[in-house]
């Protein structure tokens, strides 16, 4: 276990037993180691029960049971309070690492990148040590100021923020024995940031509160926007109402109205008599005769129609005899043009069959058609033979 190797001890379960791994622990130097494994780089890994102060040999002693009910609660705040510095500065996630010096007993380096600086001084003596650091192989300004926030020694641990400066890029440290400081450089007043587990609880707790409490305002809010607006629909649907209402009167009046007029237009309208009886029968009687002017109007273009099919049926059937003797004329072309083709086909094949008979004879045979015999045309014979 972490915590029982500050004792200095090389033993087992069964030589030495179980309550020798508790014995002689030192604290101071396990804060120490944990201030390194907060700040190193890498992914720390807390074996469980070592936050807690488990002490135990090797396997299978390494392997007891969590101390529920008798935790180190100042281990487990430091622990936290680590954790914490290593969350909240990206540095020492993903910042470079220097060394910045070492000694017997002693070692400081630092962490760094384009925006921060953190130094990490250790002290594992029995006795104060002070020490130069050049803090400015890391980028830190000649004239900068550096905040400690984190401080374990044999008096304690601590992570209130503290100031020193630095001078021509150095700083100078005391460090108490067995104890390791963490310093972090700032630019300004606005830059120090204290990195407390109280404040950070209470920052918490207030943005919790805050949440909560905006949550049932807006809560409350969406309730009374609701009944606003049933108010406002039950407003609307009583106005509705009230207008529904006074149209159906309005309706039923101009109803009323219109039947009494009708009533007293049936009385003050007076017995139809005999002329009017007889002008409806004389406009009954010109009404039959227009009907009929129309009805003979439709006979006659009725037959005009029926000749006009006539006469484009008789057109079709021309048409289509001449398109009849069109195809026969040629067809009858057609048959001409085969013979003529086929003569032409034989012409071609018996000059063919010429020029294959030439392509058979020797240069000779027509040489001797083409300049006779040598003997009888030397002359002529004479590019032949050269």
């Amino acid at each position: 276990r972490f915590l029982t190797r500050t004792n200095r001890k090389v033993g087992r379960l069964h030589t030495l037993g179980s309550q020798a791994a508790n014995e002689g622990v030192n604290k101071n130097v396990f804060r120490e180691a944990v201030v390194m494994q907060m700040t190193w780089p890498g992914a720390p890994t807390i074996y469980y029960g070592d936050e807690a102060g488990l002490c135990g040999f090797t396997d299978p002693d390494n392997r007891r049971t969590y101390p529920w009910g008798k935790e180190d609660k100042e281990l487990i705040e430091f622990h936290k309070q680590m954790i914490k510095i290593h969350k909240l500065n990206n540095v020492l996630l993903t910042g470079s690492l220097m060394n910045l010096g070492q000694d017997y007993n002693y070692v400081a380096y630092g962490r760094f990148d384009s925006e921060e600086q953190i130094v990490v001084c250790v002290n594992n003596n029995n006795h104060e040590i002070e020490k130069e650091i050049d803090v400015w192989r890391i980028g830190v300004p000649l004239r900068a100021r550096l905040q400690r926030i984190a401080y374990t020694g044999q008096d304690g641990f601590s992570f209130t923020t503290t100031i020193i400066n630095a001078e021509n890029g150095k700083i100078k440290v005391k460090l108490s024995p067995e104890s390791a400081c963490v310093f972090k450089a700032v630019l300004s007043d606005s830059d120090r940031r204290r990195v407390s587990l109280v404040d950070e609880a209470k920052k918490a707790e207030e943005a919790a509160e805050a949440k909560a409490r905006a949550a049932v305002e807006a809560e409350v809010a969406k309730i009374r926007a609701a009944e606003a607006a049933e108010a406002q629909k039950n407003k609307a649907d009583k106005k509705s109402e009230d207008v529904g209402e006074k149209e159906t009167d309005v309706k039923e009046y101009k109803i009323s109205r219109s039947k009494d007029r009708k009533k007293a237009k049936a009385k003050e309208e007076p017995t139809k008599d005999t002329e009017t009886v007889k002008s409806d029968s004389k406009k009954s009687e010109e009404k039959k005769t227009e009907d009929k002017k129309v009805d003979d109007k439709k006979s006659e273009e009725k037959k005009t129609d029926d000749k006009k099919v006539e006469e484009k049926k008789t057109e079709d059937k021309k048409s289509e005899d001449k398109k009849s003797e069109d195809k026969k004329s040629d067809e009858k072309k057609e048959t001409t043009k085969k013979t003529t083709t086929a003569e032409d086909i034989e012409r071609e094949l018996n000059r063919v069959r010429e020029m294959a008979a030439n392509d058979s004879k020797t240069a000779w045979e027509k040489a001797e058609e083409k300049w006779g015999k040598p003997e009888d045309n030397k002359k002529g014979w004479f590019p032949f033979f050269k």
